[in-house]
Protein backbone atom coordinates (compact mmCIF):
# COMPACT_ATOMS: atom_id res chain seq x y z
CA UNK A 1 0.00 0.00 0.00
CA UNK A 2 2.98 2.69 0.48
CA UNK A 3 4.66 1.73 -2.56
CA UNK A 4 1.54 3.46 -4.31
CA UNK A 5 2.69 6.31 -2.69
CA UNK A 6 5.76 6.57 -5.57
CA UNK A 7 5.85 8.08 -8.42
CA UNK A 8 4.07 6.29 -11.66
CA UNK A 9 6.91 5.53 -13.43
CA UNK A 10 7.86 2.99 -10.51
CA UNK A 11 5.17 1.28 -10.81
CA UNK A 12 3.70 -1.28 -13.28
CA UNK A 13 0.12 -0.40 -15.08
CA UNK A 14 -1.65 -2.84 -12.63
CA UNK A 15 -0.95 -3.52 -9.27
CA UNK A 16 -1.40 -7.79 -9.29
CA UNK A 17 -3.20 -7.99 -6.09
CA UNK A 18 -5.13 -4.51 -5.34
CA UNK A 19 -5.53 -3.77 -9.38
CA UNK A 20 -5.09 -0.27 -8.65
CA UNK A 21 -4.01 1.89 -11.50
CA UNK A 22 -0.73 3.56 -10.53
CA UNK A 23 -1.76 6.49 -12.07
CA UNK A 24 -4.85 7.02 -9.75
CA UNK A 25 -3.05 5.42 -6.48
CA UNK A 26 -5.63 5.25 -3.78
CA UNK A 27 -7.71 7.41 -6.09
CA UNK A 28 -10.70 5.43 -6.67
CA UNK A 29 -9.76 2.22 -5.18
CA UNK A 30 -12.90 0.20 -4.72
CA UNK A 31 -14.21 1.82 -8.72
CA UNK A 32 -10.54 0.13 -10.20
CA UNK A 33 -11.23 -2.72 -8.39
CA UNK A 34 -14.69 -3.34 -9.70
CA UNK A 35 -13.67 -2.58 -13.16
CA UNK A 36 -10.18 -4.92 -13.15
CA UNK A 37 -10.34 -8.19 -14.56
CA UNK A 38 -11.82 -11.07 -13.08
CA UNK A 39 -8.69 -12.52 -11.58
CA UNK A 40 -7.94 -9.33 -9.96
CA UNK A 41 -11.34 -9.69 -8.66
CA UNK A 42 -10.73 -12.79 -7.19
CA UNK A 43 -6.64 -12.41 -5.87
CA UNK A 44 -8.40 -9.69 -3.86
CA UNK A 45 -11.20 -11.31 -2.13
CA UNK A 46 -8.38 -14.20 -0.86
CA UNK A 47 -6.31 -10.55 0.58
CA UNK A 48 -9.43 -9.20 2.15
CA UNK A 49 -10.59 -12.72 3.89
CA UNK A 50 -7.18 -13.54 5.22
CA UNK A 51 -7.35 -9.85 6.84
CA UNK A 52 -10.19 -11.36 8.35
CA UNK A 53 -9.32 -14.39 9.38
CA UNK A 54 -5.73 -12.56 10.94
CA UNK A 55 -8.08 -10.19 12.87
CA UNK A 56 -10.55 -12.84 14.09
CA UNK A 57 -7.27 -14.67 15.19
CA UNK A 58 -5.76 -11.73 16.68
CA UNK A 59 -8.98 -11.07 18.70
CA UNK A 60 -9.37 -14.67 20.06
CA UNK A 61 -5.79 -14.95 20.84
CA UNK A 62 -5.96 -12.05 23.04
CA UNK A 63 -9.63 -13.21 24.60
CA UNK A 64 -7.94 -16.71 25.11
CA UNK A 65 -4.91 -15.51 27.14
CA UNK A 66 -6.46 -12.98 29.00
CA UNK A 67 -4.37 -10.10 28.04
CA UNK A 68 -5.44 -6.55 26.33
CA UNK A 69 -2.89 -5.58 23.20
CA UNK A 70 -1.63 -2.83 26.17
CA UNK A 71 -0.15 -5.69 27.62
CA UNK A 72 -3.12 -5.17 30.85
CA UNK A 73 -4.99 -8.52 31.94
CA UNK A 74 -9.09 -8.72 31.23
CA UNK A 75 -10.78 -8.44 34.48
CA UNK A 76 -13.66 -10.67 35.01
CA UNK A 77 -16.69 -8.48 35.17
CA UNK A 78 -17.84 -8.08 38.69
CA UNK A 79 -20.88 -5.64 37.97
CA UNK A 80 -22.90 -9.18 37.56
CA UNK A 81 -22.10 -9.91 41.41
CA UNK A 82 -25.50 -10.48 43.14
CA UNK A 83 -27.06 -10.79 39.91
CA UNK A 84 -30.65 -13.07 39.82
CA UNK A 85 -31.86 -14.80 37.13
CA UNK A 86 -36.06 -14.54 36.76
CA UNK A 87 -37.34 -17.41 39.27
CA UNK A 88 -38.55 -20.62 37.23
CA UNK A 89 -41.37 -22.57 38.35
CA UNK A 90 -42.03 -26.26 37.50
CA UNK A 91 -43.84 -29.90 38.42
CA UNK A 92 -41.53 -32.91 39.27
CA UNK A 93 -43.31 -35.63 36.51
CA UNK A 94 -42.85 -39.11 37.41
CA UNK A 95 -41.92 -39.88 34.23
CA UNK A 96 -39.18 -37.71 33.57
CA UNK A 97 -37.69 -38.28 37.03
CA UNK A 98 -37.50 -41.95 35.94
CA UNK A 99 -35.77 -41.57 33.16
CA UNK A 100 -33.58 -38.94 34.18
CA UNK A 101 -32.26 -42.12 36.99
CA UNK A 102 -32.22 -44.30 33.75
CA UNK A 103 -29.70 -41.80 31.81
CA UNK A 104 -27.29 -41.32 34.56
CA UNK A 105 -27.65 -45.02 35.56
CA UNK A 106 -26.95 -45.97 31.80
CA UNK A 107 -29.71 -48.06 31.66
CA UNK A 108 -32.34 -48.45 28.54
CA UNK A 109 -35.18 -49.53 31.19
CA UNK A 110 -35.84 -49.68 34.96
CA UNK A 111 -33.99 -52.58 35.66
CA UNK A 112 -30.39 -52.04 37.64
CA UNK A 113 -31.63 -48.70 38.08
CA UNK A 114 -31.96 -47.88 42.25
CA UNK A 115 -35.46 -48.63 43.41
CA UNK A 116 -35.71 -45.75 45.58
CA UNK A 117 -35.82 -44.02 41.76
CA UNK A 118 -38.07 -45.88 39.86
CA UNK A 119 -40.28 -48.13 42.39
CA UNK A 120 -42.82 -46.28 44.48
CA UNK A 121 -43.50 -49.61 46.83
CA UNK A 122 -39.78 -49.81 47.31
CA UNK A 123 -39.19 -45.92 48.44
CA UNK A 124 -42.37 -46.44 50.96
CA UNK A 125 -40.46 -49.46 52.66
CA UNK A 126 -37.60 -47.23 52.98
CA UNK A 127 -39.65 -44.53 54.43
CA UNK A 128 -40.62 -42.11 51.91
CA UNK A 129 -44.22 -41.05 50.99
CA UNK A 130 -43.07 -41.98 46.76
CA UNK A 131 -39.87 -42.64 44.72
CA UNK A 132 -37.75 -39.42 45.39
CA UNK A 133 -35.07 -37.48 42.88
CA UNK A 134 -31.89 -38.22 42.09
CA UNK A 135 -29.15 -36.04 43.58
CA UNK A 136 -28.36 -34.76 40.20
CA UNK A 137 -32.05 -34.39 39.05
CA UNK A 138 -31.92 -30.65 39.40
CA UNK A 139 -29.51 -29.51 37.79
CA UNK A 140 -31.64 -29.62 34.79
CA UNK A 141 -34.24 -27.45 36.63
CA UNK A 142 -31.46 -24.89 37.81
CA UNK A 143 -30.57 -24.56 34.38
CA UNK A 144 -34.37 -24.34 33.03
CA UNK A 145 -34.80 -21.30 35.25
CA UNK A 146 -31.99 -19.77 33.98
CA UNK A 147 -33.10 -19.83 30.54
CA UNK A 148 -31.12 -22.40 29.49
CA UNK A 149 -27.06 -22.38 29.56
CA UNK A 150 -27.28 -20.46 26.62
CA UNK A 151 -28.93 -17.63 27.87
CA UNK A 152 -27.00 -18.01 31.04
CA UNK A 153 -23.61 -17.84 29.92
CA UNK A 154 -24.80 -14.87 27.58
CA UNK A 155 -26.05 -12.67 30.85
CA UNK A 156 -23.04 -13.26 31.86
CA UNK A 157 -21.05 -12.26 29.66
CA UNK A 158 -19.14 -15.36 29.08
CA UNK A 159 -17.27 -16.69 25.92
CA UNK A 160 -19.01 -19.68 25.62
CA UNK A 161 -15.50 -21.16 23.22
CA UNK A 162 -13.88 -20.55 26.67
CA UNK A 163 -16.85 -22.30 29.01
CA UNK A 164 -15.31 -24.75 31.18
CA UNK A 165 -17.29 -26.70 34.36
CA UNK A 166 -15.82 -26.16 37.40
CA UNK A 167 -17.58 -27.54 40.48
CA UNK A 168 -20.96 -28.50 41.25
CA UNK A 169 -22.54 -29.26 44.99
CA UNK A 170 -26.14 -30.70 46.06
CA UNK A 171 -27.32 -29.48 49.72
CA UNK A 172 -31.32 -31.29 50.14
CA UNK A 173 -33.24 -30.53 53.41
CA UNK A 174 -36.11 -32.52 51.98
CA UNK A 175 -37.01 -35.10 49.13
CA UNK A 176 -38.57 -34.17 45.89
CA UNK A 177 -41.63 -36.50 45.10
CA UNK A 178 -43.97 -36.73 41.82
CA UNK A 179 -45.88 -33.77 41.66
CA UNK A 180 -44.08 -31.26 44.33
CA UNK A 181 -44.18 -27.91 42.49
CA UNK A 182 -40.82 -26.60 42.63
CA UNK A 183 -39.42 -22.98 42.24
CA UNK A 184 -35.81 -22.69 41.47
CA UNK A 185 -33.70 -19.26 41.65
CA UNK A 186 -30.49 -18.83 40.70
CA UNK A 187 -28.13 -16.31 41.58
CA UNK A 188 -24.11 -14.71 40.93
CA UNK A 189 -22.23 -15.51 44.81
CA UNK A 190 -19.00 -14.47 43.65
CA UNK A 191 -16.51 -13.81 40.63
CA UNK A 192 -12.87 -14.08 41.09
CA UNK A 193 -10.04 -14.67 38.81
CA UNK A 194 -6.89 -17.43 39.10
CA UNK A 195 -3.71 -17.01 37.83
CA UNK A 196 -2.96 -19.88 35.67
CA UNK A 197 0.26 -21.59 37.62
CA UNK A 198 1.47 -22.94 34.05
CA UNK A 199 1.34 -19.81 32.60
CA UNK A 200 1.91 -16.70 34.95
CA UNK A 201 0.74 -13.42 33.81
CA UNK A 202 -2.46 -15.89 32.47
CA UNK A 203 -5.67 -15.97 34.60
CA UNK A 204 -9.08 -17.55 34.52
CA UNK A 205 -12.61 -15.71 36.03
CA UNK A 206 -14.59 -18.05 37.91
CA UNK A 207 -18.01 -17.13 38.74
CA UNK A 208 -19.79 -19.18 41.51
CA UNK A 209 -23.50 -19.76 40.74
CA UNK A 210 -26.11 -20.57 43.58
CA UNK A 211 -29.61 -22.28 43.10
CA UNK A 212 -32.28 -22.69 45.90
CA UNK A 213 -35.27 -24.34 44.88
CA UNK A 214 -38.83 -24.68 47.34
CA UNK A 215 -41.70 -26.74 47.16
CA UNK A 216 -45.37 -25.66 46.84
CA UNK A 217 -45.26 -25.71 50.80
CA UNK A 218 -42.29 -22.93 50.63
CA UNK A 219 -39.76 -25.58 51.74
CA UNK A 220 -35.95 -24.88 50.82
CA UNK A 221 -35.40 -28.61 48.90
CA UNK A 222 -32.08 -27.89 47.98
CA UNK A 223 -29.29 -25.37 47.68
CA UNK A 224 -26.94 -26.18 44.75
CA UNK A 225 -23.66 -24.45 43.91
CA UNK A 226 -22.08 -23.94 40.60
CA UNK A 227 -18.82 -22.80 38.97
CA UNK A 228 -18.29 -22.09 36.20
CA UNK A 229 -14.34 -21.37 34.61
CA UNK A 230 -13.57 -19.42 31.66
CA UNK A 231 -10.33 -19.86 30.91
Amino acid sequence: MCALRHSASQLPEKHPLLCVSAEKGLTGFWGSCMKGTKQHRQKLAVVASRIVILLFLAQRSISYYGITPQGGVIMADKTKLGYTFPPYTFVAERGKMKEFAMAISQKENEGGVDPLYVDKEAAIKAGYTDIIATPTFTTCCAMWGGGGLMKIVADLGIDIFRLLHGEESYEYFAPIHPGDVLTSSMKVVDIYQKEKKDKPGRFMDFTLLETTIKNQAGTLVMLGKTTVVER
